[in-house]
């Protein structure tokens, strides 16, 4: 008989996952102020409502605090705020 680790699904392969990062445009919704956050919240609501419900999960709030996180979305769901890259990322010149 086969002994188990307690570690269910830790032995699959990992998936690879794409990464696409040209003309990538993300925008960060951690640390905004209070006259942008509330803008954000609308176009969110209204481009993403999937997403907003998601931004409202106690889970997810746990986890960014844990880990003091920041949270960034693609632009066009929050189009008020500006665009930003990805810490460690170099940022491509306009072609």
């Amino acid at each position: 008989m086969e002994e188990s680790s307690g570690l269910s699904g830790m032995d699959s392969w990992p998936v690879p996952v794409l990464v696409q990062t040209q003309n990538e445009k993300l925008v960060r919704l951690t640390g905004l102020p209070k006259s942008l956050k509330q803008r954000a919240w609308d176009d969110i609501k209204a481009n993403s409502p999937t997403l907003a419900s998601l931004l409202k999960d106690e889970s997810l709030r746990e986890v960014v605090e844990h880990f003091s996180a920041e949270i960034f979305i693609e632009a066009h769901i929050a189009p008020c705020l500006p665009p930003e890259s990805l810490k460690g990322r170099k940022a491509k010149a306009p072609e």
